[in-house]
């Protein structure tokens, strides 16, 4: 193979390792904001505790399971005013896209209007999404499960603006609420 000019040589690399991207573990991941890490480093950088990773760059979070999984939660730009849409993705440990559902599925599934704000997965790996619009926090099951039914409401209470979610390993569910600009902690049943 041919080796890259030297103006390339940058965009064939992990910003973070610097190592050249591959079909591996150095497999590149394109973050929300638009950044692009190779796959061991997404893995390293998750929190231990929550699976929560944040770009090393600009901060924005993507979620990590305990078994490597990874969901994207992006916001595609939309003409004009209105509520934007949002789009889950999910990929398997080894980058392959596993699910997806975004935010006219589930208003096809969901009663009320969803517009994830944040992702996360729970100790037990479902994928679950912060909502705006309820709002509330909701499980959407497992990766390979979506699109699912019907979400499940895990928070329908006390919350007036969800935008950052995080499990711990002890089943609590933290929620930055931005209108009353605390943190909320929540027990979870682990079912």
């Amino acid at each position: 193979m041919a080796e890259a000019p030297p103006e390339l040589g940058s965009l064939l690399e992990c910003e973070v390792c610097c190592e050249q991207f591959d079909s591996g573990q150095r497999r590149p991941l394109h973050l929300p904001c638009g950044h692009v890490l190779c796959l061991d480093c997404v893995t390293r950088l998750a929190d231990a505790r929550s699976s929560a990773l944040a770009c090393p760059f600009c901060r924005r979070g993507v979620a990590v399971s305990p078994g490597g999984a990874v969901a994207v939660l992006e916001q595609p730009s939309s003409p004009g005013p209105g509520p934007r849409s949002t789009r889950v993705k999910v990929f398997s440990p080894s980058m392959q896209l596993v699910g997806q559902v975004d935010t006219f599925g589930l208003s096809l599934l969901f009663p009320a209007r969803i517009t994830a704000s944040a992702v996360a997965f729970d100790p037990q790996g479902n994928v679950v999404v912060a909502d705006t619009s309820g709002p509330a926090v909701l499980c959407l099951g497992k990766p390979e499960e979506l699109p699912v039914p019907v979400p499940k409401p895990v928070v329908t209470q006390g919350l007036a603006h969800p935008v950052a979610l995080a499990f711990t390993k002890e089943n609590l569910l933290l929620v930055l609420d931005a209108a009353s600009h605390s943190v909320k902690v929540y027990k979870v049943d682990g079912k």
